[in-house]
């Protein structure tokens, strides 16, 4: 239980969740069920039978793929013998379910939460598995890819993070397309010289630059594809910290959500960025209210449908004749 937790890191204060974790994973007898919380074996109620039904379901389910405790909850769901099995143990999350396979089937599978696998894929995750759906095909839709984490329950957490998760083996061109590098004959000399028009770039603004609002897309090197915002997006994202680069967050999947900068920004947080160029803008022409803060940010490609709600709660003020004003 998670009060075990508390006790066990009471007596022994260096320890931390991690160490427990692997601790109890060597202990056949106790149980994960989720959340950092754990049960002895003794308290399941097993039959002979479980075994059996159990062991067949879980071997058809992953027999060509690595499978998510999600989805073999879901799938098990449907029977009323499972539903049973489920009931008697308490089985209402699929957390607890993989810790109840993984303690029944200890040897008989491989086990790397959430997914379970007939093979030993060494160090399995989404992107492993997302490949291993896609296959050797050279071109897919984000759409195919979102059907594929839907339909074996593989969790994501947005449609842009599901799209850079499959660099370098995809690269996204566009809106709604992903492609093998090589198809579109990107080559190292071409990001090279993707990353020397980037810098020069940047060398005529003040440090800083929107993927979205780039448009020198006949400077760039020719591909078998056109040159969009999202696709300079994925090639400047296969060059390490060739290019100084940060993510904004208020963003939605139909803009691209890069800033490329100078060293000027290299180690600055997204926070401390934007506050700093509202403040630089606002020197310039200051803002009469958040309408016109956001209307900016949105003609620079800094934000999209809303205003990072940061600025909001801690930077915006008025003052005693109510003009408004970014702090």
């Amino acid at each position: 239980s998670s009060d075990l937790t508390a006790e066990v890191k009471a007596e022994f204060i260096s320890i931390n969740d991690a160490v427990i974790t692997l601790l109890i994973s060597r202990c056949r007898d106790v149980v994960a069920i989720g959340d950092g919380r754990y049960m002895h074996s003794s308290l399941l109620n097993l039959r002979r039978a479980d075994y059996a039904e159990l062991e067949k379901v879980v071997r058809k389910l992953c027999e060509n793929y690595p499978v998510t405790s999600r989805y073999i909850f879901d799938y098990c769901s449907k029977f009323a013998y499972f539903r049973e099995f489920f009931d008697r143990n308490e089985i209402y999350r699929h957390e607890k379910l993989f810790g109840v396979i993984r303690h029944m089937f200890r040897y008989d599978f491989y086990y790397c939460r959430p997914f379970i696998a007939l093979e030993n894929i060494t160090g399995i995750t989404n992107k492993k598995v997302l490949l291993l759906h896609i296959g050797n095909v050279t071109h897919i839709t984000i759409a195919d890819v979102v059907k594929i984490c839907e339909a074996q329950e593989i969790h994501y957490l947005s449609k842009t993070s599901l799209a850079e998760s499959l660099r370098p083996e995809f690269i996204r061109v566009n809106e709604s397309d992903l492609y093998r590098p090589e198809v579109i004959g990107l080559t190292e000399e071409h990001i090279s010289e993707v990353v020397r028009q980037i810098r020069n770039a940047l060398n005529k603004t003040d440090g800083w630059l929107s993927a979205k609002e780039f448009k020198d897309f006949e400077k760039l090197p020719h591909l078998q594809v056109e040159w969009t915002n999202f696709l300079l997006e994925s090639v400047v994202g296969l060059t390490g910290d060739a290019v100084g680069r940060m993510k904004i967050t208020s963003t939605s999947f139909d803009m691209p959500s890069t800033v490329f900068v100078s060293d000027k920004y290299k180690a600055t947080e997204v926070e401390t960025f934007l506050t700093e160029i509202l403040l630089d803008r606002q020197k310039q022409q200051p803002f009469k209210n958040e309408k016109e803060v956001f209307k900016w940010l949105s003609s620079q490609g800094l934000c999209n449908t809303k205003l990072p709600g940061f600025l909001e709660e801690e930077h915006f003020e008025r003052d005693a004749e109510g003009n408004f004003f970014v702090k």
